[in-house]
Parts: C-alpha cells; structure tokens; sequence
C-alpha cells in the first residue's frame, strides 16, 4: 500500500514535542549510570562516616531496652503499621544495596522502575 501525502502536515494545536528519548522510557523509572552509582556511594560514606558520633549515640540510647520502650508507648496499630513500614523500607534498600554492589562489582549502571506487589508499589532494580 502506497501513501501519497503531498501538503503540509497539519498537528492539533495542543500537541507536544517529544524526544526520542522520552519515548523510549514510557514505563517511568530511571537509569543510574555507573558514575552515578560510584557518587551515590561516595556521598553516603561521606554522610556515615561525618555523622558517626552522633549514629553510635543514637545506637547506644536505643539500647536493649529501647525497643521495650517504643512498644509499650503507642497503641498497637501505630506499632503493627510502623513495624511494617520500618520491613518494607528495609526490604526496598536491601534491594537497591544489592543491585548497587553488582553494579559496581560488573561496571554497569542500576534500571529503578516501579512494580507491584501484593497490590503494592515496589521499586524494581535491574543492573544493566
């Protein structure tokens, strides 16, 4: 089938300009390139290593008895939800530690985009 279009081409007045990278990525997320990932570890060991004495107090004023202490001190629900907060939070960076270090170890870069689980939003690292 051959298409013969000789006039001008004529767009809606609201359209917009799109890039071909901006097409590319049409799932969301982002691409951290290797640089990035070495300069994201740089800073955080920068942050830990600046602010060390004032995490070691806060360690040592949690204690064994700090966690007895939050529990008894709010109501049950606020507890369940903010342990399970604290997992999934945990969870999440334990994921990204884990695709940082392959990252780093292989020379390549981290792919973060936005998953599912259980009906929940999850973040996605693939090292590419």
């Amino acid at each position: 089938m051959e298409m013969c279009y000789d006039g001008t081409l004529v767009m809606p007045a609201n359209y917009a300009v799109v890039s071909e990278d901006e097409m590319t990525y049409v799932d969301g997320g982002f691409y951290m390139t290797h640089e990035d990932c070495q300069i994201f570890v740089m800073a955080l060991g920068l942050t830990v290593s600046s602010n060390a004495p004032a995490i070691a107090t806060a360690i040592s004023a949690m204690g064994g008895t700090g966690l007895a202490t939050l529990a008894g001190s709010g109501p049950g629900l606020g507890l369940i939800v903010g342990i399970v907060g604290v997992g999934y939070l945990t969870i999440q960076a334990k994921d990204f530690a884990e695709s940082l270090c392959g990252a780093l170890s292989s020379g390549k870069g981290v792919d973060v985009s936005v998953g599912w689980y259980w009906f929940v939003p999850k973040l996605e690292f693939t090292v590419q």
